[in-house]
């Protein structure tokens, strides 16, 4: 039986290694690991591809959903619909924003099922 690697990154590395090599020496060089030009500039370039003024660079994806949380500010009494299909992070949060603000009901997981149903795309609650 072959065995398929959940995640491997190996064959994209090796088509751009030369430029993710630059980047991470460039860093070493400067030693502006945290706040360096490459945010500025990371913040300046999704902007603009956003159409949008400003954007903020966090730390993960698990700060960048806990943090669209609290701005839209979810909290008690809140119910947050997410997909079944998941990285864990999603509901994770979630669940770490229930403690934070005092709670709000338990994500829902639902599985997205795209046309030709006769309503068209439907989500179903799990």
């Amino acid at each position: 039986m072959t065995e398929v690697p959940l995640l491997d990154l190996r064959r994209q590395y090796q088509a751009i290694k030369v430029e993710i090599d630059s980047a991470i020496a460039g860093c070493l060089e400067h030693t502006r690991f945290i706040l360096g030009p490459e945010v500025e500039t990371f913040e300046r370039n999704i902007a603009a591809y956003c159409g949008t003024s400003f954007a903020v660079g966090v730390a993960s994806g698990t700060d960048a959903l806990l943090l669209s949380l609290r701005a839209f500010d979810v909290g008690h009494g809140d119910e947050v619909i997410t997909s079944s299909f998941s990285f864990f992070a999603s509901a994770a949060n979630k669940c770490l924003t229930m403690e934070l603000t005092g709670g709000f009901e338990p994500p829902v997981g639902v599985m997205h099922y795209p046309g030709p149903q006769p309503l068209g795309d439907v989500a179903y609650l799990l």
